[in-house]
């Protein structure tokens, strides 16, 4: 029996101020420069087969503590928020509502 590995689409780093993305996986974030706002879009809400995507954003440039990586819906409204060097945040949108979660 062939066991299937999950596979995770990478997307980044992001630099610009001012970022779109709508593909699910790991989302990579340089902050070494400036603070980054990452807009997901309406295309971000909708998983395959009705399966819920998750975003993970990781940054990747060790400098959130001062230049925060900020996530919005495409309403604008705050998802998730990364203000610690390093720092991660889980978010995943459960069909009303955007949630975001830390390990």
């Amino acid at each position: 029996m062939e066991i299937k590995q999950p596979r995770l689409n990478v997307v980044g780093p992001l630099t610009d101020a001012n970022s779109s993305v709508d593909e699910k996986g790991l989302i990579t974030v340089d902050t070494s420069s400036n603070a980054v706002t990452v807009y997901l879009s309406s295309e971000a809400t909708t998983g395959v087969g009705g399966s819920r995507p998750l975003f993970i954003f990781q940054d990747v440039g060790g400098n959130a503590g001062t230049n925060n990586i900020s996530v919005v819906d495409d309403k604008d409204n705050a998802v998730a928020t990364v203000s610690s060097n390093y720092g991660q945040i889980f978010a995943f949108y459960d069909g009303q509502f955007w949630q975001e979660f830390s390990l």
